[in-house]
């Protein structure tokens, strides 16, 4: 009867440490994931009002969204459009206006949108 709990004993200390092991690795394999991940990120130091750009009052930004909407046109099944923006664009008016720079942000753009405060 002895001999059989210390069997039995053994086998369950071996179990428990197998599993601990195998914890262990996947979690250091779920640390090392994650951190490669995050490496892509980069901080932005804090601004320092000294050493900002001079600010332009007149230069101009537009932002330009174009609708998907068509009035008079009546398909089969009655949908009228669907009211998307298919058409974003950003229009940056230098100052003085010698200098204009549009940017066209295709409609299904998709970032990843991390949590993170940039002041660290």
């Amino acid at each position: 009867m002895m001999r059989m709990r210390s069997r039995r004993a053994r086998i369950l200390t071996l179990t428990s440490v197998a599993l601990v092991a195998i914890l262990i690795v996947i979690t250091a394999g779920v640390y090392a994931a994650v951190k490669i991940e995050l490496r892509g990120i980069t901080r932005l130091p804090r601004i320092d009002s000294k050493q900002r750009p001079p600010k332009y009052t007149n230069a101009l930004n537009i932002l330009l969204l174009g609708s998907d909407t068509r009035t008079g046109k009546h398909p089969i099944g009655g949908r009228v459009g669907c009211s998307c923006s298919d058409t974003i664009m950003l229009a940056h008016i230098s100052p003085g206006r010698g200098n204009v720079t549009v940017v066209s942000i295709p409609r299904d753009t998709v970032v990843p949108l991390y949590a993170c405060s940039p002041w660290h």
